[in-house]
């Protein structure tokens, strides 16, 4: 595959009238009248004189009755006895004179108009012209020569290089550069046209295309383009004429009757005999048509009788000697056969042959040919078209079109991206989610929840092939998780959506960037993405008329939403988190074996075997990349979640809050989404849960009438024991509570934290299993409502410390060269300063104010910061926990100049 790209864009300047009306709607003032003189009769004898030539016609159309006159000015025009003396001088090259002006008049209107120069050509029919710039024919010895070349274009194919070169040397001598199309004086499309370079570029409406077109000189493109429209075996030489002759010059064999029976017949004819030579010597091989009547490309060959040894075949780079004491000679053992051409008329071509003494060999000459599909030298693209507003709808890069099947190739890449362009409906029938925190819904209508951390397998294929969907989930609050990302195999390789990546998609481990609207081909599936939702398309065979399914990851921020949508095909050749697609739902939380859990689900059951079960384990069965020293253990926590968690375990007044939350966000009490958001609102205090429950309740109303029942399985509580708590509190310089933060605690060796979020009293605490460590952080972005102001005065203190001169308020401490590295390059410098002055005055700026947290018992003085100098690592790190421990934490706002509190 190259890398085309097509957009709706494209599609939408292909089908959509409004664009480019003026283009798409363009017609002809005199578009009947034109029309009605392709079928007409003389009206009267034509006129000449040496200034102007007309004809007169009545076109055969009843509906234009009146006469048409076409009119040829210009001066010296000869010879001008008759039209068939001047038809003929212009064949042979004889006319002179100089065209300046061609019209065509109906009745009294004059309906078209050429007006000619050797710069520049305009042609006007009605309010419409046509404008060419360039060099061009303008005399009748100009026109002559192309009447000429015209005539005796199609034997191009037989000539030599050199041939062809000379025969159309008269053509080269003129040009295009640039084309302009008008309305009423309104340019509607330009075309500008750089031959020497292959460069065109077309502009109308706002659109441009940049095209570039690299093929071999004129003379040999032209002979490629002719050979391409003749048929196989077409332009071979019709009535072969083949003899034999010895040393001497003496005729020894020949067949020149085409119609022998005993022979295969091949399309042109087939002249063939047998000969037994009684002296070893040089033997000359002729080749003609009967009567020296005809031209065209053959095969001529000799064999001995009864060898089955291999040909050596030759093709003739110029045509063959017509001349038997310069032969083309044949030097090599055994037989052969010659590819050459009889060109012009009465051509005849010698072959010198070594023939052995009593030894029977058989002779042959067909006229054949096989036109050539090899495109040695051409080259298509790039090509970009850009919109009006400077946007690409089309791209094909640099394509070498070595021979049909590069062409074809490309051809069939295009015409799949333009039945492409669209997003496909999601099938009916078997639709899994796995949205939120995450909440599944397996495919026969089971919701429960799993918040296992780690990368697990939530549909697979059963049947032999390699369609399966993945899920990597990591904490986000209390014995809770998301998705973070999704990965899916598709027909040409393992796409991965990771909503932590600035370019969410891969395809095997290579970022790809799929255009807005736009979609990629990977291998016979697609990827289609409409802003921040990816839609992956498998199709089995590459036929989306055969069925396809599909899966939409959706990426929320620092998350994903899985939706799964398969065809009918796969009901019972599934198997995951998303259950086995029996039509059962019972049976569709189960494990590896098809045990469906006991009911109601158990935090042993669920975090125990079943999580064991589908959780991808290995690299060699992933479907998603990885860091340096990575694998998927680096997203596993063995020991999470701790418990499960439902809306029992929260104050009945804070439920009640959040109800009102999400039923203002318009989801109706009561329903499995509406329970879905209360919960992940009162987890994560992000509304962006609210907008996924929304989609499940439209996915789930989705649901054909025919789909089983959904069905919420209980759940009896349960969860780890002997836990211990790592707690802490977070707070400011000044002493005060950070709430609204997030705390993260990363077990050693794992990429993935545990997370939560400090609420009104800055405290955090997390349950954990004994001999845990790891390292404990925080985040919190600014609150311009809450936090202390950054202003001016801040900036201006950076600004100090930057040049070495005390803060504002005094001598700066440690904790002030933190603050002021405002852009984290562990120094502070007046780029801090300026960072911090754009955001106090309201400007944009790559780098933000924001909190960092660091151990509160941090020994400050002990770390020899400076100006120069800001570097310390935030957070704090955790022993193997042994008892309850607690890790207070201060907060530096970053880009405050706050004084610190001893």
């Amino acid at each position: 595959m190259t890398s085309v790209i097509l957009t709706p864009g494209f599609r939408d300047l292909l089908e959509d009238d409004t664009i480019l009306p003026g283009l798409k709607n363009f017609a002809l003032d005199y578009e009947g009248e034109l029309s009605a003189l392709g079928d007409t009769d003389p009206a009267a004898p034509p006129s000449l004189s040496a200034s102007l030539i007309q004809f007169f016609e009545q076109s055969t159309d009843p509906a234009y009755p009146q006469t048409y006159t076409v009119s040829f000015s210009g001066s010296g025009i000869s010879p001008i006895s008759s039209i068939e003396e001047l038809e003929t001088a212009l064949m042979e090259g004889l006319a002179t004179g100089t065209l300046d002006t061609v019209t065509i008049d109906y009745g009294s209107t004059e309906i078209l108009s050429l007006d000619m120069g050797s710069t520049s050509y305009t042609l006007t029919t009605g309010n419409q012209s046509l404008e060419f710039t360039g060099a061009f024919p303008d005399t009748l010895g100009d026109f002559g020569a192309l009447v000429g070349m015209a005539s005796e274009i199609d034997n191009i194919v037989y000539m030599s290089s050199a041939e062809r070169e000379a025969f159309l040397a008269p053509l080269m001598e003129y040009d295009i550069t640039e084309v302009v199309l008008r309305d009423s004086g309104t340019e509607l499309l330009s075309l500008g046209v750089d031959f020497a370079t292959g460069s065109y570029t077309v502009a109308a409406g706002g659109y441009t295309l940049d095209a570039t077109i690299t093929t071999p000189p004129l003379h040999e493109l032209l002979n490629t383009l002719l050979q391409m429209e003749m048929e196989w075996g077409e332009g071979g030489v019709q009535s072969p004429h083949l003899r034999l002759y010895d040393a001497s010059g003496t005729l020894v064999a020949e067949n020149a009757d085409t119609s022998d029976p005993g022979s295969p017949h091949f399309h042109g004819g087939y002249a063939y005999f047998s000969y037994t030579p009684t002296v070893s010597e040089t033997f000359y091989m002729f080749g003609a048509s009967v009567g020296d009547a005809g031209i065209g490309f053959y095969d001529m060959g000799f064999w001995m009788s009864g060898s089955t040894g291999d040909w050596t075949e030759l093709s003739e780079d110029a045509d063959a000697p017509a001349d038997a004491t310069t032969p083309y000679i044949f030097n090599g053992p055994g037989t052969f056969t010659f590819n050459g051409v009889l060109f012009p008329e009465a051509d005849r071509d010698w072959v010198a042959v070594e023939l052995e003494a009593d030894t029977e060999y058989q002779f042959s000459m067909s006229g054949f040919f096989e036109p050539p599909w090899e495109f040695e030298g051409y080259t298509l693209g790039p090509i970009t078209l850009t919109d009006p507003m400077g946007e690409t709808i089309l791209h094909i890069p640099e394509t070498d079109l070595t021979d049909a099947m590069a062409l074809q190739a490309l051809i069939d890449e295009i015409s799949i991206l333009l039945e492409g362009l669209g997003l496909p409906p999601l099938p009916e029938g078997l639709l899994g989610l796995n949205n939120g925190d995450p909440h599944l819904l397996t495919l026969d209508g089971a919701a429960y929840d799993f918040h296992a951390a780690g990368e697990y397998v939530l549909t697979r294929a059963t049947d032999g092939s390699d369609f399966e969907v993945q899920a990597r989930m990591s904490p986000v609050g209390e014995n809770v998780t998301a998705n973070v990302a999704a990965g899916v195999r598709l027909d040409g390789g393992n796409v991965m959506v990771d909503a932590a990546a600035a370019n969410p998609l891969t395809v095997d481990g290579v970022a790809t960037a799929v255009a807005d609207g736009g979609f990629i081909l990977v291998g016979q599936d697609r990827v289609y993405r409409e802003g921040d939702t990816y839609t992956l398309i498998h199709t089995r065979d590459g036929d989306l008329e055969t069925g396809y399914s599909a899966v939409v990851v959706g990426v929320v921020g620092g998350r994903v939403d899985i939706t799964v949508a398969l065809d009918g095909y796969w009901g019972g050749n599934v198997e995951g988190l998303l259950g086995n697609a029996d039509g059962n739902a019972a049976n569709d939380i189960a494990l590896a074996d098809g045990t469906p859990l006991d009911r109601p689900l158990k935090f042993d059951d669920v975090y125990g075997q079943y999580r064991d079960d589908w959780r991808v384990d290995d690299a060699a069965d992933s479907l998603f990349s990885y860091g340096a020293g990575e694998g998927p253990d680096s997203y596993y926590l063995p020991n999470y979640p701790t418990g499960m968690i439902g809306l029992d375990n929260f104050d009945p007044a804070d439920v009640s809050a959040a109800e009102a939350v999400v039923t203002a966000g318009g989801l109706a009490p009561g329903t499995l989404a509406f329970q879905q958001a209360v919960l992940d609102y009162l987890l994560t205090e992000d509304e962006s849960y609210i907008d996924t429950a929304t989609n499940t309740q439209t996915a789930i109303d989705s649901r054909p009438a025919e789909a089983p029942a959904i069905e919420t399985p209980d759940t009896d509580g349960g969860g780890l024991e002997g836990l211990l708590t790592l707690s802490g509190k977070l707070t400011s310089l000044a002493g005060e509570d950070i709430t609204g933060a997030t705390v993260t605690f990363q077990p050693t060796g794992r990429s993935v934290s545990l997370a939560r979020l400090t609420r009104d009293d800055g405290d955090f605490s997390f349950d954990m299993v004994a001999g845990e460590d790891g390292h404990l952080n925080a985040t919190r972005g600014y609150d311009a409502d809450t936090d202390p102001g950054i202003n001016a005065g801040d900036a201006l203190d950076v600004l100090r410390i930057a040049v070495g001169l005390p803060p504002s308020f005094g001598p700066a401490e440690a904790q002030n060269f933190v603050a002021a590295d405002i852009d984290g390059d562990r120094r502070a410098t007046a780029g801090d300063a300026l960072d911090v002055l754009r955001h106090a005055v309201g400007l944009e700026s790559e780098h933000t104010p924001h909190w960092t947290f660091f151990a509160a018992d941090t020994d400050w003085d002990a770390l020899d910061l400076g100006a120069s100098n800001t570097s310390v690592s935030s957070g704090a790190a955790v022993d193997a926990l042994a008892a309850n421990f607690d890790v207070p934490m201060t907060g530096i706002l970053i880009g405050n100049m706050e004084t610190v509190v001893g």
